[in-house]
Formats: C-alpha cells, structure tokens, sequence
C-alpha cells in the first residue's frame, strides 16, 4: 500500500502482516478497538481508519455481539494472469504499456514469495471458483464464453467497470496535466487531436478541457481534429494544424 505514512497506517500493515501469516483463522474474532487503542498507543480515531481499510478490502467484517473478525487470510501462492490468445500481435502493438504492467505484477508478487503463471484460452476453460487477473483487451469481450464463475480482476481498461474489479490509470488526469504543462509554458493556442467518441480518448480530452478552463482558455473548432488510429491520419491532423494562419 504506497499511501502517506500515518498512524493508522501502520497499525493497518502490522494487522495484514498478522492475517497474512496466519496468526488468526478465518471466522476467529480479531480484536475490539478499545484492545488496538491499548496496544498501539492511538487514539479510536486512529484504530477505526485502520479497521475501515481492513474492511474495504475484505479481510475482516462486523459480526453482531461477537465483534470483528477475519473474513479471509492471505495466503496466496500463485497467481492466474490470462494473457489470451493474440499476445505476440498485442505486444507488438503496444509494447511499453503491457510490459511495464506485466514488470509490475512480476516484482510485486516477488516480493510476496507469489508465483506468476499466465494463461490462454485453453487453460481458462478449465478453471472455476479462482482468480483471475487479464488485460482489458485480452478478456472483457470475452468473459461471456468462459464458465466457472471466476472473479476477473481486469487491468488497464478504459473506464470503470461495475461487474468486475478493475485496476485503472488517470486518462482525465494525464490529459488534464499534459495541457496544465503546456499551459505553464506560456502556451496559450492549445490543440487536441484524438476521436471524440472513444473511451480511451473522451476522458483525456475531458481532462485537456478542464485545464484550459481554470485558465480562462478556450479551444477552438479549428484546433480541434478528430481521428482515428491511423498513423498517416494523425500526420495529417499535425500537418493542418500547423498550417493554421496561427498555428
């Protein structure tokens, strides 16, 4: 958990470390605030913003006149990472993106002692009730045709889904920061080229959009080019902007 250091925050890793290890049992009860106030010296300020990151993620719930405990542990050993059937064309295609994803669940689960195995097509089939961890691309149009109630955590999608858990990247963010750069720069005429009906690029330009508002800036019509993924498409989207009579 890369957040800010803080009380409740280290109370919240002494207590994943305990479940992870296989101090508690699933169903046994955990502890009362007023015990983790004694025990780490904090207030229950502290104690229950700790509890309420437990809970989120799953790892202990409220029982009635019982009390809290531990809904799960963290014992994992492996990982299911389903890389379809068209990974060589998708590399290929986006090579820094997935790599870099697929670096950074290799040394996270290193540093948990956690195998990697990847899987395609063939392999899904035949799992039911796990894990299952797969780029947006690969599965999200596919999930229909695989059974065995799985839970799919989908990486890198456009967009949050409701029916799955989703790891996501700031598209409204990068835009927005991309011209708030820009904008620091001195640059005042800002265009934008990228379609407009994608949710791949709507939230980035919703994100150049607000920018270019807190500044009082506008973008006009003329700055504005809409265009496919086509290379010599967007070379011509460039080319017309620089022959605006003020490019």
């Amino acid at each position: 958990m890369k957040v800010k250091d803080s009380k409740w925050v280290r109370i919240y890793e002494a207590l994943v470390e305990e479940i992870k290890t296989g101090r508690y049992n699933k169903g046994e009860r955990l502890f009362t605030r007023q015990e983790l106030c004694e025990r780490f010296g904090v207030s229950d300020i502290v104690v229950r913003r700790a509890l309420d990151e437990l809970r989120r993620e799953g790892l202990i719930i409220n029982k009635p006149r019982v009390g809290v405990i531990v809904a799960k542990n963290l014992e994992i050993e492996e990982i299911r990472v389903f890389v379809g059937d068209v990974w060589d064309r998708d590399i290929k295609a986006a090579p820094f993106t997935l790599l870099k994803i697929i670096s950074g669940i290799e040394e996270e689960a290193r540093s948990y002692g956690i195998r990697i195995q990847y899987i395609n097509s063939r392999t899904l089939a035949g799992i039911y009730g796990d894990v299952i961890i797969s780029f947006y691309d690969f599965l999200y149009n596919h999930i229909a045709d695989y059974k065995g109630n799985n839970t799919y955590i989908i990486l890198h999608p456009p967009k949050r889904l409701s029916s799955h858990h989703t790891v996501r990247h700031g598209l409204f963010e990068g835009g927005y920061i991309a011209t708030k750069h820009l904008i620091s720069r001195g640059y005042k005429k800002i265009g934008y080229i990228g379609s407009l009906n994608d949710d791949w690029y709507i939230a980035r330009f919703q994100g150049c959009l607000e920018a270019l508002k807190e500044d009082n800036l506008g973008i006009p019509m003329e700055y504005l080019k809409e265009v496919g993924e086509d290379k010599e498409e967007v070379c011509n989207a460039i080319e017309s902007l620089l022959k605006l009579k003020h490019p």
